[in-house]
This record gives structure tokens, C-alpha cells and sequence, in this order.
């Protein structure tokens, strides 16, 4: 959901993923991978919880995915945060810990997800998810 960070896109593109930004919310629901950013960067856009869940729904119930980058969570309205709702499976909320903890330039940050997912991310990483800086 545009506009927004762009890295989510190039990673995704570099998997093989067909990437589409769309600026309308509801055109997500065709997608089999969504991905947002909440609150927004660079505009401070914040998508209300029920919305994403209802899309997280959607998306599940067609083997999709809803991935949520809450790297600006910390000073966002954390009632929209989705950190408490991915044991349901088919939503992963990432979260960094260089925004707000004082770790300008480390490229460090953890997800959230049900177990399921987890396995499949970890599979994904290897044994040196993070580098020796961090």
C-alpha cells in the first residue's frame, strides 16, 4: 500500500514475487502477499486494527499472507498494533530495534508470527540471521 518504504518491494521482487503498489486498501484483498507499513513512512499513515484483521482474514482464508512493518509502532498508536494477534496464523508484524532504542545504524529488528510461519522464516535465515555488529 502506497506510497511507502520501498525495501519491502525490492526484497520482494528479488524472491520472484510479482509487485504491485496499489494506493487503494481494499484492492489488497486480491493480493496472496500484502505487505503495509503502520504507521506509514514517510506520511505517518495509520491503518486501524480492524481493517487489517478483517484483510488478514481474507487473506488467510485463500492461503495468503498480511506482513505489517510496525518499525514506528514505538510512538504510533499501539492500539493498532497487530503484536497480539498473529497465533491465528497467516500475519507477520516486524519490529526494529534501531528506531527508538538508540541504535542508529544497526539493521536489527525481530518478527512475530504464529509458529507455523516461524519454522518457514527460520528455515529462510540460516544460522547468522545477525550480522557481528549488531
Amino acid at each position: 500500500l502506497g506510497p511507502t518504504y520501498a525495501e519491502h518491494a525490492r526484497a520482494a521482487a528479488i524472491a520472484g514475487h510479482a509487485v504491485a503498489e496499489v494506493s487503494d486498501f481494499d484492492a489488497l484483498v486480491e493480493a496472496d502477499l500484502a505487505v503495509l507499513v503502520n504507521p506509514n513512512n514517510p506520511d505517518g499513515r495509520v491503518i486501524e486494527k480492524a481493517r487489517l484483521l478483517e484483510l488478514a482474514a481474507r487473506l488467510r482464508a485463500k492461503g495468503g499472507l498480511l506482513v505489517v512493518d510496525e518499525a514506528f509502532m514505538d510512538v504510533g498508536p499501539i492500539e493498532h498494533s497487530l503484536a497480539g494477534d498473529v497465533t491465528e496464523g497467516g500475519i507477520v508484524v516486524l519490529r526494529s530495534f534501531g528506531k527508538f532504542f538508540g541504535l542508529a545504524g544497526v539493521r536489527l529488528g525481530f518478527a512475530l508470527t504464529d509458529a507455523l510461519t516461524a519454522e518457514r522464516l527460520d528455515a529462510q535465515l540460516g544460522p547468522w540471521a545477525v550480522a557481528g555488529p549488531a
